[in-house]
């Protein structure tokens, strides 16, 4: 009779812990929030209402249910069917991939503070290797101007740190040029001194391995930026509030052998094996665009709903006797781009930073949020594609791509 008791209490056990899963089920509401920014005639439309708005995922009608428009950080207005409780709390990330803080980038900061920043938002500043927050800036009371000074002082040594590699490849490049045209030189007698056959075979081969293995440095140094740029994906979705990245990326370029240098060379090597394999190596690099994963990287970053801005900036091309700079940064303006796009950001390529930033911040600081629940939602981890559109002809609707359904 005990067993019985036992088997039974079980089964009601089960029974009850089986209606508490139905009730948690049945209660379950997932809340999609798309950022949106509407625009005609590049100005920012801010009279748009609940009816204005259609919204689609996987090609499938939703319902909207909420509507809010935020200007700045402030709720302007609300059409809602069923409330909901919007953080517009903001944090400004501040990226900067480049090779020097120039005046023109310090100016483009000091507009962010005076005119944009206000006290209880969060600013983050990341610099090659260093990341700072607002609060160790200021570590106690200062004026703008002083905490400006700060970070012009930080910034401008991470700068010119992060920019080493570059430099080191530019030096070596450049001795690699040289030794070249002195090589011909002396081949051709301009130069004193005869070179025998071994001297030929080892000086040939020399400068093939070392030019080889500098462009697989640098092959491998632009590789680890999906690494970089999947991890930031994963810390911003992890923030609360209305996050806003602007990335300061400077155009990188590339030192290569003059192509006339490259192909004379060339012409000397033997076809072994061997060399054969170093030539492809360096034809790969020279020639092979994509490394890496745009859509992969895109759809991480709209799972986040962060705005990402790209400001391309494009710097001055040295000039070095024996080499030609070409842009590596093709790809990464690619990626960058396609990041901005996904998060319906705002992207420009100049040599001006403080105006890009200046676009990108008017970009930026109004906006609506769109709330909705998905028509049968499966959590099956899979990407869902979100289209917004507005009814009001001749408008620009930009936001986030979509989501993971995690």
């Amino acid at each position: 009779m005990r067993k019985v008791l036992v088997v039974l209490i079980c089964v009601l056990t089960g029974i009850s812990l089986l209606a508490q899963q139905s009730l948690i089920e049945s209660v379950f509401v997932l809340n999609i929030e798309v950022p949106v920014r509407v625009f005609n005639d590049g100005k920012f439309v801010d009279d748009l209402t609940l009816a204005d708005f259609e919204i689609q995922e996987n090609g499938v009608k939703q319902k909207l249910e909420a509507v809010y428009l935020v200007k700045n950080k402030t709720v302007a207005r609300r059409d809602e069917k069923r409330a909901f409780s919007p953080d517009t709390s903001r944090t400004f990330y501040l990226f900067f991939e480049v090779r020097e803080y120039t005046q023109r980038l310090h100016a483009a900061i000091q507009f962010f503070m005076d005119n944009v920043f206000l006290p209880e938002d969060n600013l983050i500043l990341i610099s090659p290797g260093r990341t700072y927050r607002l609060k160790d800036i200021a570590m106690e009371a200062r004026t703008k101007e002083e905490i400006l000074q700060e970070i012009r002082e930080r910034l401008r040594p991470d700068a010119a740190l992060g920019n080493s590699e570059f430099r080191t490849s530019l030096a070596e490049m450049s001795e690699i040029s040289r030794e070249l045209r002195s090589f011909f030189q002396t081949l051709m007698g301009e130069q004193e001194g005869e070179m025998d056959l071994g001297e030929l075979t080892y000086m040939k081969n020399k400068l093939l391995v070392d030019y080889v293995g500098l462009t697989i440095r640098l092959k491998t140094l632009r590789q680890a930026d999906e690494l970089r740029l999947l991890d930031l994906a994963r810390y911003l979705g992890k923030q609360d509030g209305q996050n806003l990245v602007f990335m300061f990326y400077e155009k990188k370029l590339i030192p290569q052998i003059d192509p006339y240098l490259w192909d004379r060379l060339l012409n000397l090597l033997d076809t072994t094996q061997y060399t054969q394999s170093l030539v492809n190596q360096a034809i790969d690099f020279n020639t092979r665009e994509e490394y890496l994963d745009h859509k992969k990287i895109a759809q991480a970053f709209a799972d986040t709903s962060t705005s990402v801005h790209f400001l391309h900036v494009s710097p001055i091309p040295a000039n070095v006797p024996g080499l030609s700079l070409r842009e590596a940064g093709s790809e990464t303006f690619k990626v960058l781009a396609a990041i901005s796009n996904a998060t319906g950001g705002y992207a420009s390529s100049s040599a001006n930073p403080e105006a890009m930033f200046k676009a990108a911040l008017a970009a930026s600081e109004n906006y609506y949020l769109l709330y909705y629940t998905p028509k049968n939602y499966a959590g099956d981890g899979k990407f869902k594609y979100v289209s917004v559109d507005v009814k009001r002809q001749g408008c620009k609707v930009t936001h986030r791509m979509g989501y993971f359904a995690n």
